[in-house]
C-alpha cells in the first residue's frame, strides 16, 4: 500500500513520536544532506512524488502549466532549516529544495520540503584549461614571447546558452559566437572559480557534434548567496567553432 503525502495538520496530530514512526518505517529511506564546504550529515526521509494539479491547457495561448516535484518529510533537527543544501539518496539522486522548508505548523515536530530532482537531468561539461608554467618559450607563428605551456587543468561546469540581447552585449559577443551562463562544478559538487583559471583562459568544448573553443568572459555574481553556494559561482563565457 502507498504511504499518502501527509499534511500539515496531520504532521501535528501524530506529533513527533508519530513522525519518527513515520521515518522508521519502510516508507522513508536513508539520505544525505549536503552543504558545500562541510561534511554531509545522515538523515532519515520520506520522499514522495507530489504532482501539482496545474491549469487547464485547452486554449493553444495559454497551455496547461504542471510542475512536478517531490515532497519530502524530515525530522525537525535536521539541517535542513535554511536554503543552500542538496538531499542526497544512497542511490544518487540528488534533490534540491525550490521553497524554503517549512516548519510543519510551527510545531518544532518536522520539516515539510518541496523538492525538484536533479540528478540525471543535468548536462554537465569538462573544461580543460592549459595553465601557463616557468619561464617564456617562442610562438613558431608569430615569433612573439608568450609563457610556457605547463599542467592541464579539467573543471566540471554546468552551461546554459543564451540569447538574451543585454548579456550578449555585455560580453561584447559577434554574429559568429554563442553565450553560455555556466556554473562551476557538477550538481553534487558545486564550486567555485578555480584560483588558477582566470579570465580570458580558453578551453576546447564540443557542442551537438560540432568542434569548438569556449573562452571566460566575465564572472556574473548571484545576489542570494545561499544559491551561489548551493548550485556553484556563475560565470559568462563565449564560444564559437573551429
Amino acid at each position: 500500500m502507498s504511504f499518502q503525502i501527509p499534511s500539515k495538520a496531520f504532521v501535528q496530530r501524530i506529533g513527533r513520536p508519530g513522525v519518527q514512526a513515520v521515518l522508521a518505517s519502510d516508507h522513508a529511506q536513508d539520505v544525505l544532506i549536503r552543504r558545500p564546504g562541510v561534511a554531509d550529515v545522515p538523515a532519515r526521509a520520506l520522499l514522495l512524488p507530489w504532482s501539482d494539479e496545474g491549469r487547464g491547457g485547452a486554449d493553444a495561448k495559454a497551455p496547461e502549466v504542471r510542475s512536478v516535484a517531490w515532497f519530502g518529510l524530515l525530522l525537525h533537527g535536521a539541517p535542513v532549516s535554511s536554503l543552500g543544501f542538496s538531499l542526497v539518496t544512497l542511490g544518487g539522486q540528488v534533490f534540491t529544495p525550490d521553497s524554503p522548508p517549512e516548519n510543519a505548523g510551527g510545531a518544532d515536530v518536522a520539516w515539510l520540503l518541496r523538492l525538484t530532482p536533479l540528478h540525471g537531468r543535468t548536462r554537465v561539461s569538462t573544461l580543460t584549461f592549459t595553465l601557463s608554467g616557468p619561464g617564456l618559450v617562442t610562438d613558431p607563428e608569430t615569433g612573439n614571447k608568450r609563457p610556457a605551456s605547463g599542467a592541464a587543468v579539467e573543471v566540471p561546469v554546468r552551461l546554459t546558452a543564451t540569447t538574451d540581447p543585454r548579456i550578449r552585449e555585455t560580453v561584447g559577443a559577434d554574429q559568429a559566437e554563442l553565450v553560455l551562463v555556466g556554473r562551476w562544478g557538477s550538481v553534487e559538487h558545486p564550486q567555485a572559480r578555480p584560483a588558477n583559471v582566470g579570465w580570458g583562459s580558453s578551453s576546447p568544448l564540443e557542442l551537438d557534434g560540432q568542434r569548438g573553443r569556449l573562452t571566460l568572459a566575465l564572472a556574473w555574481p548571484d545576489e542570494d548567496l545561499a544559491q551561489e553556494r548551493q548550485f556553484g559561482t556563475r560565470f559568462l563565457a563565449t564560444w564559437r567553432t573551429t
